[in-house]
């Protein structure tokens, strides 16, 4: 038998992502914490052997890849249509330039989301005679991981169709419940895996019931915060 599990039918309503210490989000902050990492895009040498000063071009555009990466520690997986949104602390959004402030994952399997950031530099770069002056455009990364919990509940039908393969996948059987009291069997009955999530069924305020469950996780961010120009000069 193929088995469809069909959730079109069931209503998940999911409370916004809550990220722990989101109020160090701060570039001053992050950087007393979180040591950056230096990286150089780009590195030119500009030599003078005359006797008067040149100037030179420092024109540049590279990109580096800014990192997202959800994993999930409780949850459930949902088949299709179970995606979780997540709207990132602006903390993270001001300081990370070009990332989204929204990510869509699929609920309860982990996901790694990365950007492209571009980043650039014009500048005009003045050489004393007999000397030789290095330019160097380097970028300022910061990594760090912050936990999240999301709040979920589940209320409607829940409808199963069971299909025959060896006839070519024709229907043979279909089964529908409420998914609040499938949620309260299979608590009862100890059908759920003990590392799984821990369901609860309340009472809402229109007097029906649903299940609640809190998706817990971590999210890994790599960010470029800064970019300088560098100028080393020596004499030849």
């Amino acid at each position: 038998m193929e088995v469809k599990v069909n959730w079109d039918h069931v209503e998940l309503n999911q409370k916004e992502a809550k990220f722990d210490n989101c109020n160090d989000l701060k570039t001053h902050n992050l950087f007393a914490e979180n040591r950056p990492k230096t990286q150089t895009l780009f590195r030119t040498y500009f030599t003078n052997n005359t006797d008067i000063e040149q100037q030179y071009s420092f024109k540049t555009d590279r990109v580096t890849r800014q990192v997202c990466s959800f994993e999930f520690t409780t949850g459930f997986i949902r088949e299709k249509k179970g995606n979780i949104t997540f709207k990132l602390p602006e903390g993270i959004v001001e300081i990370g330039g070009g990332i989204r402030s929204e990510h869509s994952i699929e609920c309860g399997k982990d996901q790694t989301k990365e950007e492209e950031v571009s980043w650039g530099v014009d500048s005009v770069i003045n050489v004393k005679p007999h000397t030789r002056t290095v330019a160097s455009l380097v970028v300022n990364e910061i990594e760090l991981d912050k936990n999240f919990t999301v709040e979920t509940r589940l209320r409607g039908r829940l409808v199963v169709v069971l299909n025959n393969r060896c006839e070519g996948n024709q229907f043979f059987k279909s089964f529908s419940g409420d998914i609040v009291e499938i949620i309260s069997k299979a608590v009862e009955s100890y059908w759920l895996p003990a590392n799984s999530s821990v369901f609860e069924i309340l009472q809402g305020d229109d007097g029906q019931k649903y299940a609640r469950t809190v998706v817990k996780g971590k999210v890994k961010f790599r960010l470029g915060v800064e970019q300088h120009v560098t100028l080393n000069e020596e004499p030849l």
